[in-house]
């Protein structure tokens, strides 16, 4: 009798051992590594931004409308932006050096008198007194008035005229990080440019 007893309470003691130690291993293995903890869904990682390439300046609406309808054919989406730029629009030729109403009525007296009629005198807002004697579409041409000019001793200045224009662009976002364009595609006297959009402030 006393050997069945010590073999029951034999047997309660390893089952007792025996259920910490497995109760152990399965807490155990309920815990991962803090790296492994979550993995991200495909559809939980945000899309990459893509690349964005602007390509202009266009400046006829013809122009435009047919770089749009090229890259929409070739499945792109463009976007126009209108953008101010100088650009330039002739040359000026200029009179220097006239610091007094004096020197000014010798010096119109003397391009009259060799036929330049189109001297006027220029409130631009810049200090002291500006005249034109001219202006010109081709360089060459606004050369040959300053020449004309110095010979009747005068100083003559040759500026290109700039004026403010409304450029337009096309965006576009591009569908591979190494696609690129060449604006030839669009225009082929290499006038226009292709560059990245500009960020958004």
């Amino acid at each position: 009798m006393r050997g069945v007893f010590l073999a029951l309470l034999l047997a309660n003691v390893l089952y007792l051992i025996g259920s910490r130690w497995l109760a152990q291993t399965v807490a155990g293995t309920d815990t991962l590594p803090t790296a492994l903890t979550r993995i991200a869904l495909a559809r939980e990682v945000p899309p990459r931004p893509r690349r964005c390439i602007t390509i202009g300046p266009f400046r006829e609406a013809t122009e435009l409308a047919a770089a749009s309808n090229l890259l929409r054919e070739i499945g792109y989406v463009p976007r126009s932006r209108a953008e101010s730029a100088e650009v330039a629009d002739g040359y000026l030729v200029f009179l220097k050096n006239i610091r007094s109403s004096e020197q000014l009525d010798r010096a119109m007296g003397r391009l009259r008198r060799a036929g330049v009629t189109d001297a006027a005198i220029v409130a631009d807002g810049t200090p002291g007194i500006r005249v034109s004697v001219g202006v010109f579409n081709e360089l060459p041409r606004a050369q040959q008035r300053a020449d004309v000019v110095r010979k009747l001793n005068l100083d003559a200045e040759v500026m290109e005229r700039l004026t403010t224009a409304a450029d337009t662009w096309l965006d576009i976002d591009l569908r591979a990080a190494g696609e690129e364009l060449d604006p030839a595609t669009f225009k082929a006297n290499g006038s226009l440019q292709v560059k990245p959009c500009p960020s958004v402030p």
